[in-house]
């Protein structure tokens, strides 16, 4: 009767978590990486303006308000040094996630292969497997701090071969990269005429000198990428449901398609309410920069000294860190609850590779963050 690609997809890893949270009493989590910092205020107040406003309470455009799309572009421009014609080459999403289900549903035939990292989001295995289409696993070691070898992503190529998905910086992992690894990618890919989907939500969380690159800034003509970025991370806006996608125009026509005959866009006072972050991009990304690397320079401190083998991240909110005594990522994030009372997110829901790892995430509420840490700094395991 239901669809058969419904049995082919595993538990999902959140709800899970959500069911082992009710086993104790007021326990810390440091599990899914929702912000708890507000949304700015500039923000709300722009929303509050717009929803009072009845022409704004009519459909929206399928592909989002053109002012939201020039502002795009001029934040593309000045940020990555990318030019984006905003018509054409940018389409405003109800969130990266949608837009990750609806580029699959655009681009992927039956049995059309995906390449995937061993561990990752899972909305990129699962859409695929939903889409008809066949994941593909590439290699990310805990050695090679969490980037794939392009020898070996190569490798893994052949004729029904028709997307690579990338995310950097990366969730879980909090890795980044160089636009060097985007250029030997980029030359990959046009060789063997595959799209490249990147996942960049995390572009604007980061704790040194070296802003994450765009896959943009290598494939600088579009001819083969797209890339998602996302509201809900740099304006902590992850419950207002808004992102977009930006690269080459056919593709994005694509997907447009699929959206004009799905959803009907984004509520314009949220879309207007985005301008007015974007505009004050810098002052907001600052203060969020500032909040999270204190907490991550905290809890890396107390991680490392019970014992914890990670790579410090330089960006994005999580912490992958192997558990200790070698346990099976969901065992140990089991006696975490137990022994501790704190919530991680068990590694093997980012896929095989990925357990014996379970990701700690800083954005719960500083009370409960620093309860947290009371609580690491008392665990016996």
């Amino acid at each position: 009767m239901f669809s058969q690609n419904l049995n082919k997809l595993p538990l999902y890893l959140f709800d899970q978590i959500d069911k082992m949270k009710k086993s104790i009493p007021d326990p810390i989590d440091f599990g899914v990486g929702d912000p708890d910092i507000p949304t700015p205020k500039i923000i709300v107040d722009e929303l509050i303006k717009n929803v009072k406003k009845s022409e704004n309470h009519k459909y929206p455009p399928y592909d989002g308000i053109l002012e939201l799309k020039k502002e795009i572009s001029e934040y593309f421009k000045k940020r990555f040094s990318v030019n984006l014609d905003p018509e054409k080459e940018v389409l405003v999403l109800i969130g990266s996630k949608e837009g990750i289900a609806h580029s699959l549903e655009a681009f992927l035939n039956r049995n059309d292969k995906v390449l995937i990292p061993s561990i990752c989001y899972p909305v990129y295995k699962n859409q695929t497997i939903l889409k008809g289409g066949k994941p593909v696993e590439y290699k990310i070691r805990f050695e090679n701090n969490f980037v794939p070898e392009i020898s070996e992503i190569e490798k893994k190529i052949d004729k029904k071969t028709k997307i690579l998905f990338l995310n950097y910086p990366n969730n879980p992992t909090g890795a980044k990269v160089k636009k060097e690894f985007y250029d030997r990618i980029y030359e990959l890919c046009a060789k063997k005429n595959i799209m490249v989907l990147n996942d960049n939500v995390y572009s604007e969380i980061y704790f040194d000198d070296s802003p994450p690159p765009s896959f943009l800034q290598s494939d600088r003509d579009k001819n083969l990428s797209c890339e998602f970025h996302s509201f809900s991370k740099v304006f902590n806006m992850t419950g207002w449901r808004i992102g977009f996608l930006v690269g080459n125009q056919k593709m994005i026509e694509m997907v447009k398609k699929i959206k004009t005959n799905t959803d009907s866009g984004v509520f314009i006072p949220i879309q207007k309410a985005s301008i007015a972050g974007l505009k004050n991009i810098e002052k907001i990304k600052e203060n969020n920069i500032k909040i999270f690397k204190k907490r991550m320079e905290i809890l890396s401190e107390h991680l490392y000294s019970k014992g914890f083998e990670f790579h410090k991240p330089v960006s994005t909110y999580y912490i992958f860190t192997k558990t200790l005594k070698n346990m099976d990522s969901l065992s140990f994030t089991k006696l975490l609850l137990q022994k501790a009372g704190i919530v991680t997110t068990p590694g093997i829901g980012f896929g095989k590779d990925g357990d014996r790892f379970v990701r700690f995430s800083i954005t719960l509420n500083e009370k409960d963050f620093y309860r947290g840490i009371e609580k690491i700094k008392r665990m016996k395991i």
